[in-house]
């Protein structure tokens, strides 16, 4: 698959995913009210940003150790 198409897949499933996202978020906001969902956007936002805290960049650590020395350790 060359270069244009799998931009173009890319594009088309990241904006897929949003427009469900907001669809469900404008459902879920109008199901549940106001109140309840800013304690849920609170909670959702926490919990992102406590996962980010915890990664400290050793997903991209993993990554550049993979990319760098992929022909070392071909039996992963």
């Amino acid at each position: 698959m060359n270069i244009e198409k799998r931009i173009f897949s890319s594009f088309i499933l990241n904006s897929t995913k949003s427009a469900i996202n907001f669809i469900i978020i404008v459902l879920l906001a109008r199901n549940i009210g106001p109140e309840n969902f800013g304690s849920f956007s609170l909670l959702l936002a926490l919990s992102v940003a406590f996962r980010s805290f915890l990664d400290f960049g050793v997903q991209s650590a993993v990554l550049t150790y993979f990319s760098r020395y992929q022909l070392e350790i071909k039996h992963f």
